[in-house]
Parts: structure tokens; sequence; C-alpha cells
């Protein structure tokens, strides 16, 4: 190596030979040297500016990648949360029409077996195979829970005259099944 290196200058002048040797000093004493440096596990390298903005660059642009796909997952899942949010607010209105068919369904049966129930007390009153006091007991409950008309009249100038002893024994029992506003004498029933 050392040969081809004096071969090549061997024809160049003496004073051409130490202006390059000075040059090269030079540019290592201005150029290279500034630029030597550690890194931070200790070893030593050659600065240059054009790397490290190559580096930096590639850092921001992984950043700014990383930035993007971030922006778009939020995005995403603000998109997603809206689109849940609507079918939420469906199925809370399919429940609430729901709800509001079995609540109505429900009254319709509660009217329906009050009906029934009334309708199977108003029987129970007419009935003559029935003994006095379950008669008057039935026809109490009917009018306690709202019957009235012929029936009602039926009770009172029937079966509470028939059986007062009966009405009085039911009514102190069951304070809430007299009937407000009658007076009934307190005889034995015969």
């Amino acid at each position: 190596m050392e040969e081809l290196g004096l071969q090549m200058t061997a024809g160049l002048p003496v004073w051409f030979r130490m202006a390059f040797i000075l040059f090269i000093t030079l540019v290592a004493v201005v150029y290279i040297l500034p630029r030597i440096r550690r890194d931070k596990t200790g070893k030593w390298y050659l600065y240059s500016q054009k790397y490290e903005d190559n580096k930096r660059n590639e850092k921001q642009d992984k950043t700014l990648s990383t930035l993007d796909a971030l922006v778009k997952s939020v995005s995403n899942l603000t998109t997603n949360q809206c689109d849940i949010s609507t079918k939420l607010e469906e199925h809370i209105k399919k429940d609430i029409d729901i709800i509001a068919k079995i609540d109505k369904d429900i009254s319709d049966s509660k009217a329906d077996r009050n009906d029934l129930g009334l309708t199977n007390l108003k029987q129970s009153v007419y009935l003559q195979e029935m003994p006095i006091e379950e008669r008057l007991y039935d026809g109490l409950k009917y009018i306690n829970r709202g019957g009235n008309g012929t029936v009602k009249k039926y009770i009172i100038n029937e079966l509470v005259k028939a059986a007062p002893i009966s009405y009085h024994t039911i009514t102190r029992v069951k304070p809430e099944l007299a009937i407000p506003g009658i007076e009934v004498p307190e005889e034995y029933d015969v």
C-alpha cells in the first residue's frame, strides 16, 4: 500500500506533496476532529449533521405514523360509539314499546280478573244451594270491590235482613266489608 502511494506521488514536486499533506492536516483539524464524538454507550463515532437529521426525521416519521394510526383508531372508536349509541337507542325504544304493551296486557288482565271475580261473586250471591253465610260473605266482597245495582239491593234487602248475626260476625272479623249507611239489628239467625 505504501509502495503504491509512493509510486503515485513520485512524479509530483515536493512542494505539492507538502501542500497536500498540509491540506489534509487542515481538513482533519477543521472538519474531522470537531465531529468526533461519543455516543451514550461510550463508543467513538464521527458526527454528521446529515446523519443526525436523517435519524431525527426517521423518528419523526415513526411518531407521525403512530399518531396517524392513533387518530384513525380514535375516529373509528367514535364512529363505533355513535353506531352503538344509535343501536342502543333503537333497542331501548323497542323495549319501551314492549314494556308498554306488557303493561297494557297486565292492566287488561287485572280488569278482566276483577270482572270475572265480580261475576263469580254475583253468581254465588244468587245460588240458593249455598249456605246463606257464604252468600252474604260473597255479597259483601262484591259490594266492597265496587259491585253495585240490583245485586247490592238484593244483598242489603234479602241476605243481610235474613242473617243479621252472620253480617255482624263477618263485619267484626273484616270491618272493611261493612256496608256504610245501613243499620242491622242484632238478632239471632233462624
